[in-house]
């Protein structure tokens, strides 16, 4: 199974692994959802262990959370739905454990004084990301880059910095804490900001607009009706006898079949489509035009109805 989902993995995202940058591009959703302050720490949890796996010391019993882990993101690293990396789920309670463990060593019995660092630090980056957490995306930007990740990270440092010399113990020993409170500020601050967003916080991040479009779509359709909809807007209606906007997409343009106004010799009167981008727009409603005219505009949906 997990040979098969490698195989499906790559073949399907091939095109990742041409240059950096569509690597980067391609890894981006993953990471930013996940949270670049936890990936930093699970990988800074399994550096002792590849070192001494490296050292010929073989593999101990606790090993193995860190090394399926690592294994589960490599078999998922480019493989999204609608840019939402829900089968990395699989691997977050690994992470979570090895992270874990790495915390607790690191950690000892910190002071007072150490803890109150921590929570000032905590309490000051998640200020910082909350008022800025508009900027989040799902792809790398310069200001995102520097707002929501440079500026923590520089804040963790002197975080680490202060707790090592309030222990009195190396820096490095540190950094798992300071990544800790990085991570948990980081996944609140941006949890408290979506909670309050209208579109989308999972697949196709930001779109809206399906509920009001599948209302809609309501009023325009007859009992049994064929009609062609994204899935998004499909799923709300009580009409389930549809075609899904990627499957006539496919045939329409990838196979070149053209649309005649039929699916299967079968009449579309109505179909209820997601065009969030303009450039997509217009080469739908060119090739939708004279046929069939725009009636509703929901967020990022437009429902057209057969005009001749």
């Amino acid at each position: 199974m997990v040979s098969r989902e490698a195989l499906e993995s790559g073949t399907s995202t091939r095109d990742r692994f041409v240059s950096w940058a569509a690597f980067a591009a391609g890894a981006a959703p993953a990471v930013l959802w996940l949270g670049p302050f936890f990936c930093l720490l699970f990988v800074l949890a399994g550096l002792p262990r590849l070192w001494r796996l490296l050292r010929g010391r073989g593999l101990e019993p606790g090993d193995l959370v860190v090394v399926l882990g690592a294994a589960i993101y490599l078999v998922y690293i480019m493989k999204l739905a609608g840019s939402f990396p829900k089968y990395h789920a699989a691997m977050l309670p690994l992470w979570t454990a090895a992270s874990g463990a790495a915390i607790v060593r690191a950690a000892g019995r910190p002071s007072w004084g150490q803890l109150a660092v921590m929570l000032v630090g905590f309490a000051a980056v998640f200020g910082w990301l909350q008022a800025r957490a508009d900027l989040w995306a799902i792809e790398w930007d310069p200001t995102l880059i520097r707002l929501l990740i440079v500026v923590p990270l520089l804040v963790g440092l002197a975080m680490g910095g202060l707790w090592a010399q309030l222990g009195r113990v190396s820096p490095l020993r540190a950094a798992p804490i300071s990544l800790a409170a990085l991570a948990l500020a980081w996944s609140l601050a941006l949890n408290v900001h979506q909670r309050g967003l209208d579109g989308s916080t999972t697949y196709y991040y930001g779109r809206y607009g399906q509920v009001e479009a599948a209302r809609a779509l309501e009023d325009r359709l007859q009992p049994d009706e064929l009609y062609i909809a994204s899935k998004e807007v499909a799923w709300y209606s009580r009409h389930q006898r549809y075609v899904d906007q990627e499957s006539w997409q496919h045939v329409v343009w990838d196979l070149g079949q053209g649309f005649d106004g039929t699916w299967l010799d079968q009449p579309v009167r109505v179909l209820a489509l997601e065009l969030g981008e303009r450039s997509v727009r217009g080469t739908y409603e060119r090739a939708l035009a004279p046929r069939y005219r725009p009636v509703g505009e929901y967020g990022n949906f437009v429902i057209f109805e057969r005009a001749t």
